[in-house]
């Protein structure tokens, strides 16, 4: 990192590329039942229909967890959006925002994963799952939200150890 102050690019186009991608998961989770099948704004959220089928969470209306993730999204999203215009003024606060809000996410993503453990609730809303759909459309998808945040705060607190 040759400018202390400013992130890698690898870092700055994950926190631009998933921003919009978590927008959308929050709106889907907030403005439900119109983002479900039949509803008046499912034509936006056209790919959900597969994915609820996935995770029953996400169409399980009565699931305060999945809204209380989706306002954790927003959040993340704001702090995201100030981080990346933090790293092109340079400001010398960015890298601390930014493992915070790496954190946030790390932590947001491993509670919700934890809730479909039997420690928690069991399986219930993924149980109906073939492997490949659970890996496929389960797993990688929210493991990205594991792995990339958690190699951001390796690369973050590396730089700040300097």
């Amino acid at each position: 990192m040759a400018d202390a102050n400013r992130l890698p690019t690898w870092l700055v186009l994950w926190l631009v590329i998933a921003s919009p991608i978590v927008v959308l998961d929050a709106a889907f989770l907030l403005l439900r039942p119109a983002t479900l099948p039949g509803g008046d704004l499912h034509w936006m959220f056209t790919p959900y229909a597969l994915y609820i089928e996935v995770d029953g969470r996400y169409k399980d209306m009565t699931d305060t967890f999945g809204l209380a993730q989706a306002y954790m999204n927003l959040a993340e999203v704001v702090l995201s959006v100030i981080a990346v215009a933090m790293h092109f003024r340079r400001d010398s606060r960015t890298r601390i925002l930014t493992l915070v809000t790496l954190m946030m996410t790390w932590w947001k993503t491993v509670a919700y994963m934890l809730q479909y453990l039997d420690i928690c609730s069991g399986g219930d809303y993924i149980a109906n799952n073939t492997t490949a759909s659970l890996v496929f459309l389960f797993l990688i998808p929210n493991g990205l939200w594991l792995v990339v945040p958690l190699l951001g705060m390796i690369s973050v607190w590396s730089s700040l150890q300097r």
